[in-house]
């Protein structure tokens, strides 16, 4: 090969050197194969210290007592593996290091007590990471689970009266669940429900947040339904006052002055119907009477003066 050639071949494979060692760059700071960029949350914290009373619930700078530690967690679809960062609840703020660059993270700070049990609990979410750069979020705030309670009317029903329940909880629910006691449950937040016995049954109210959740029960007391039993007792056609009908179910009632007398508070069940007055008899002597989810009217006697008569010449 002579130099003309020898240096043509020289140069050409010069060039074809370049143009590949060239090819592949976008001219950017491209990072080495399996670099992340990552980035840092800064977060700020306020506490939920009076959520006992809602309308009036404070925040406030310093953790609760019985708060040890604030954990911090960040979770996103394409974060795999934990990012956690455990910082003194007293600082009320803390940062963490190694969030991967991007959006729609989720960040949630728990306050744990000296046993590591999740006590307080907040969240901050749809953060944007971006490499190299602290993202400060907050203030978050920190919440206990809630404490419920509840009350009813009517305090004292009856089978088949509608209750209406409330939900006085506190701490800010999202969820209730309803056991009344029966085999029946509901989730809403203000239920009605009626009983189809009397009886006692017990409430359970639970109700949860991102926290945690808590549970209260009353017992609630359903009465019979009751009903009455209504008649008149007359002698010689005219009402027969101060006349006492006896149930054997032990009520008891007087004739007014026109005879009537009316029996109160009856559940369903069969009774016998006495009256007495001294000096008189009645027809019939007793009256079997049942009551059947209805009241029961005319229930009559009639009245004979058994007294004995004095005629004088």
């Amino acid at each position: 090969m002579n130099n003309t050639l020898r240096a043509l071949f020289i140069i050409t494979t010069i060039t074809l050197f370049g143009i590949l060692a060239g090819c592949g760059s976008n001219g950017s700071n491209s990072l080495p194969l399996g670099t992340q960029e990552t980035g840092k949350i800064a977060l700020k914290l306020v506490w939920d210290s009076d959520s006992e009373v809602k309308s009036t619930a404070k925040e406030v700078f310093s953790a609760p007592n019985g708060v040890v530690t604030v954990r911090v967690k960040v979770a996103a679809p394409d974060i795999t593996t934990t990012i956690q960062y455990d910082f003194a609840a007293g600082t009320g703020s803390g940062t963490i290091d190694g969030v991967l660059a991007g959006s729609g993270r989720t960040l949630t700070a728990q306050g744990l007590d000296s046993a590591g049990n999740v006590i307080y609990q907040g969240t901050a979410t749809n953060i944007t990471v971006l490499a190299g750069q602290i993202t400060s979020v907050g203030p978050v705030t920190m919440s206990p689970p809630p404490t419920s309670s509840f009350t009813f009317i009517p305090s004292v029903p009856v089978v088949g009266q509608a209750i209406a329940f409330t939900d006085a909880s506190t701490g800010s629910p999202t969820a209730w669940s309803w056991d009344f006691g029966d085999g029946t449950n509901s989730t809403t937040q203000n239920p009605s429900h009626a009983y189809s016995a009397s009886g006692s049954f017990t409430v359970a109210l639970t109700t949860t947040n991102a926290t945690g959740s808590n549970t209260k029960s009353q017992s609630v007391t359903v009465s019979p339904n009751t009903y009455s039993i209504a008649g008149k007792i007359t002698q010689y056609g005219t009402g027969l006052s101060g006349v006492t009908v006896a149930l054997t179910s032990g009520q008891t009632a007087t004739t007014d002055s026109s005879g009537n007398y009316s029996l109160t508070g009856i559940v369903n069940g069969s009774y016998t119907l006495t009256p007495t007055l001294n000096g008189y008899s009645f027809t019939p002597t007793t009256l079997a009477v049942t009551v059947s989810s209805a009241n029961v009217t005319g229930k009559n006697f009639t009245a004979t003066n058994s007294g004995s008569i004095t005629v004088t010449w």
